[in-house]
């Protein structure tokens, strides 16, 4: 395995799309799953976001 990729569907209101924005920018350094493999094996994480 060289490569995760995961993609968050979400459901968002406008008024919290900062908040969101920094949560996802900030996810992997807080997640052990990623923090564990970063070095052996890349990981991408985006999101679709519905802003609602």
């Amino acid at each position: 395995m060289t490569e995760i990729r995961v993609t968050y569907k979400l459901p968002i209101p406008s008024e919290h799309r900062e908040a969101a924005e920094r949560a996802l920018e900030l996810h992997p350094a807080s997640c052990p799953a990623h923090e564990s493999v970063k070095d052996s094996i890349r990981v991408k994480i985006g999101a679709e976001i519905d802003w609602q």
